[in-house]
């Protein structure tokens, strides 16, 4: 019942999973109580229901009434917690009450993120704090819009919910490949005693606290006239003390082996921070990437700004797909398109760095090497052959190539580098020095293009190469 509740809600037959859901509600708390705690994910789906259909007064009931059973049965702390925080922010902002969403969504990611870094993975976990967090990126790209709406709104100065934005979004963009550097951390603990027992006395207390947290769940979950209070209260202590000694060793990490915790706990740079790890003839762009619309942040050793870009995934995915016509070989011997050519467009290109950087153009322009940290449709983009300036061409055919040479590609004015997450920055800086060898790699590339592209290209092979 509740399953297709769900699948109804899905699909927006909201009436169907209105009534199915009152009616599992309606089961449960005969079967546990009305007070049972556990009602509390059926009120959550209920409100989803009613907040979807703008019945919002009805759906804040739900939710308040949620909100308080799940402090009291998992604590601030615990990410079913944040979810009906997040439920409130979301609710209120879509109402336009941005100044009584914005503490609900400052609550709902602070109890995330206590909840991810207070437990790390254990033995027997398979995802690490990265997957965790990324699990509910949403949340934090919900408290995102939410700063940006209250800077409209001048709830608060501007730049401290700039700042506060940039940490939200450095959480928001949580990728496979933070992921893999915090896996990487776990292996580099292999290699020193101290901090091997360390990490493993840390994974066992994860362990533990996931065992006590399961039984209190079981514990929880009889009818009213099973249950066992002490025993309960005994369970809720012992996962509190846990807590406790997995905050003392997560800071002890931190402090005596920060090339480790960097890694292993991956956590967003301050603005500040961010900005001592640039250079003078650097700049960082970064941008996460929401259903409705994205944010881009530019950062120098001196200035921050950031923007709201009235674009979303999909539209960005549209452009990005666009743009990357004409770099695959198959496009240049026409085996994609029935035998025609297909060559790079300038004029896509020139309109995605607009649309990607916007009035953050002129804070990076004159830097001579610029960092990007990319996330969603973003991640398969080639920065460096995006076009600064109106192209003479729009769309060069093989009569036209010079027009590729001429073209203002970006990387002929910046080198780009492309950064998995900001805090890798950090990592990336405070790497310590190795000496050179003494017969340095040189890496060659020799692409082979068959005669038909050679002889249409006349020797060059389009867009890539001429960028080069």
């Amino acid at each position: 019942m509740y399953l297709l509740a769900k699948l109804y809600h899905s699909q927006g037959r909201y009436a169907e999973a209105e009534a199915l859901y009152k009616r599992a509600l309606s089961i449960v708390q005969r079967a546990f109580g009305m007070d049972w705690d556990g009602a509390s994910e059926f009120m959550t789906h209920l409100g989803n229901v009613y907040r979807a259909q703008g019945r919002y007064a009805e759906a804040e009931a739900l939710y308040r009434d949620a909100l308080v059973r799940n402090e009291r049965f998992w604590g601030p702390a615990h990410n079913l917690t944040a979810e009906t925080l997040n439920d409130l922010a979301v609710l209120y902002a879509a109402e336009g009450r941005i100044d009584e969403a914005l503490p609900y969504s400052r609550k709902a990611t602070a109890a995330l993120v206590s909840s991810t870094l207070i437990k790390p993975p254990g033995p027997q976990q398979r995802e690490p704090t990265a997957g965790l967090v990324a699990q509910h990126s949403d949340y934090f790209r919900n408290h995102v819009a939410i700063l940006a709406a209250a800077v409209a709104k001048s709830i608060e100065p501007p730049g401290r919910l700039g700042q506060e934005a940039f940490e939200a979004a450095q959480w928001a963009n949580q990728t496979a490949a933070a992921a893999a550097l915090e896996k990487m951390g776990m292996r580099i603990a292999g290699g020193n005693d101290a901090l091997a027992s360390l990490v493993r006395e840390s994974q066992d207390l994860a362990a533990y606290w996931r065992d006590r947290d399961n039984a209190l769940i079981a514990a929880r979950s009889k009818p009213k006239n099973q249950l066992d209070p002490a025993a309960i209260d005994a369970l809720r202590r012992q996962l509190t003390d846990t807590e406790a000694k997995l905050a003392a060793i997560a800071a002890r990490l931190e402090r005596e082996f920060p090339d480790y915790a960097v890694l292993a706990q991956p956590r967003p740079l301050s603005l500040q921070d961010a900005q001592k790890l640039l250079e003078a003839n650097e700049a960082l762009m970064f941008w996460i990437v929401g259903d409705k619309e994205s944010y881009c942040f530019a950062i120098t050793r001196d200035d921050f700004q950031w923007r709201a870009l009235p674009i979303g995934a999909q539209g960005l995915a549209a452009n990005v797909a666009g743009m990357r016509v004409g770099l695959d070989v198959d496009d240049l011997e026409g085996g994609a398109n029935n035998g025609t050519l297909r060559l790079f467009n300038l004029a896509n290109a020139h309109e995605l760095y607009g649309v990607l950087t916007g009035m953050l153009e002129k804070l990076v322009r004159d830097k001579t090497h610029v960092m990007v940290v990319a996330s969603g449709a973003l991640t398969s983009l080639p920065f460096r052959l995006l076009i600064t300036e109106p192209p003479a061409v729009a769309q060069p055919n093989v009569n036209q190539l010079s027009a590729y040479k001429s073209a203002s590609w970006l990387i002929k004015r910046q080198a780009i580098t492309v950064l998995p997450s900001v805090a890798s920055l950090r990592a990336l800086r405070s790497a310590k020095k190795q000496t050179p060898a003494e017969r340095p790699l040189v890496g060659y590339g020799d692409p082979t293009f068959r005669a038909r592209v050679a002889s249409a290209t006349d020797g060059e092979s389009a867009a890539a190469r001429a960028a080069v």
